[in-house]
């Protein structure tokens, strides 16, 4: 293909050196449809005796779901059309049963344990994709189809106690469940790479408080602990799938995880104690998480795309007549790209750290109440600080 601009040199220096930046007189189009259906009904049986409520909630949820892609090729930048490279059809279906059972002591104490059973029946149909031959990577019809299903029970228990009006602490435990997607787990040729679930015991603990209509505040502290948990690779970024001895793609079960955190967060309105008649409030959240392999090769690692720090904020002003404005702010800390945790950029951009990003943005409004019409006008990222997604 022509090369239609390159940044900052010619077309020979990304052979030469991979530093070039340069778009091609070319485009690939990517077809999708998706398709979902399902019904789920409920049973709900309350029997209240005394000073105790108790309540079983049983159900069964049908999903059904199918994915159609195709891939075009387009011979140049702006061609409608073109070759067709890849066509698949993905399909998935999911049966949960699940009974739930509630008791409440006093209208204080709530006690909750449930379970629930997983069966996923993945499958996926290759009609065309591009295989290796000596003149390269050429576009054949195929037709490739396999079938991987999963099973899983999941069983819970969550608690929580409302000490007094406006003061709760809770609690829970539950397993967790996340099948691997059929497109990751099922490659191209057919191939199944028997990826297990992703399982994991999530522990959580907190407590919310609410004072009058003026003050809320919530904090919780959290551990998940995954017995596999499994990173897919990126086309964008495919170093955090690819092993860092050969290069090659990483398709495998990636081993335990333990992600440990805090999150909490408060809203004030000082407003709300006055006759003002009109309201200010101001939010705040924070969350810290330390998310780190705890075996195999990459044992003490933090793992990619996951920032350890994340805080937003937002004060607004909210008044009666229908004029609204606020403004609010974000800040991510910098996050790992591969699993290796490099810090240097590679050469081709898909390694390195992703830096700390803060924004600002705004928005005024205006609501003429008798029409239902809302004028509004927002500013994003007002500082125009420039970022990596």
């Amino acid at each position: 293909f022509a090369y239609q601009r390159v940044v900052p040199g010619r077309p020979g220096d990304a052979a030469a050196s991979g530093t070039s930046i340069f778009f091609r007189n070319a485009n690939v189009h990517r077809n999708r449809r998706y398709f979902t259906g399902g019904v789920e009904p409920r049973a709900i049986l309350a029997l209240p005796l005394g000073k105790t409520d108790h309540q079983v909630i049983a159900g069964v949820r049908l999903h059904w779901e199918r994915a159609e892609e195709q891939r075009v090729d387009g011979a140049s930048g702006n061609d409608p059309s073109g070759e067709m490279t890849e066509e698949e059809v993905r399909t998935g279906v999911a049966l949960s049963p699940y009974v739930q059972y509630r008791l409440t002591l006093f209208d204080r104490l709530r006690i909750t344990p449930g379970i629930r059973l997983e069966a996923f029946m993945a499958e996926r149909q290759v009609l065309r994709t591009r295989v290796p031959t000596d003149a390269g990577l050429v576009s054949q019809s195929v037709n490739v189809l396999e079938r991987q299903p999963t099973y899983a029970i999941i069983p819970g228990l969550g608690l929580s106690y409302l000490a007094w009006q406006g003061l709760m602490f809770y609690a829970g435990v539950h397993r967790g469940f996340a099948p691997p997607r059929t497109k990751d787990n099922i490659t191209t040729e057919g191939q199944n790479l028997r990826l297990e679930a992703e399982h994991s015991w999530n522990w959580e603990a907190g407590t919310r408080l609410a004072v009058g209509d003026f003050f809320t505040a919530e904090t919780a502290v959290f551990l998940l602990d995954f017995q596999n948990q499994v990173i897919p690779p990126s086309e964008a970024g495919g170093a955090t799938a690819r092993d860092t001895g050969t290069g090659a793609p990483r398709l495998v079960n990636g081993g335990r995880t333990r992600h440990v955190g805090v999150e909490t967060s408060m809203t004030l309105d000082l407003a709300a104690m006055t006759d003002w008649g009109f309201s200010v409030p101001y939010s705040v959240s924070y969350t810290f998480v330390d998310a780190r392999w705890v075996d195999g090769v990459f044992e003490g690692n933090l793992l990619a795309y996951a920032p350890q720090h994340l805080l937003n904020t937002r004060v607004q002003f909210i008044h009666p007549a229908g004029f609204t404005a606020q403004l609010s702010g974000s800040y991510l800390s910098p996050q790992f790209t591969d699993n290796a945790n490099s810090k240097l950029p590679s050469a081709d951009g898909t390694t390195g750290v992703i830096g700390r990003r803060l924004l600002l943005d705004a928005r005024v409004a205006y609501t003429f109440a008798p029409l239902g019409v809302t004028f509004s006008i927002a500013g994003k990222n007002l500082t125009d600080y420039r970022y990596i997604a």
